[in-house]
């Protein structure tokens, strides 16, 4: 009976709560239109804030996977669009 509760609270893979969450973010950041690009620059701040967290520096491999993915995708979706 708790699985059958547990799995009602789930929708695909994410959890409720997290998919309410992005379809929040989703819906403002459709909302800024065109100004979404100068929000650009505090997802760096916040990025270059992460990296700077950890005590020790990251190994170079995670970079290059998601460069790679990253080129991977665009390639992808260039050569198969829609």
């Amino acid at each position: 009976m708790a699985d059958a509760a547990l799995a009602g609270e789930r929708t695909g893979t994410l959890p409720v709560w997290c998919g309410g969450l992005l379809h929040g973010l989703a819906e403002r950041l459709a909302a800024e239109g065109e100004r979404c690009l100068l929000w650009l620059p505090v997802f760096l701040g916040a990025g270059i804030g992460i990296h700077f967290v950890p005590k020790v520096e990251p190994p170079l491999w995670p970079g290059f996977a998601a460069a790679v993915a990253g080129a991977g995708a665009a390639w992808g979706a260039h050569r198969h669009p829609g």
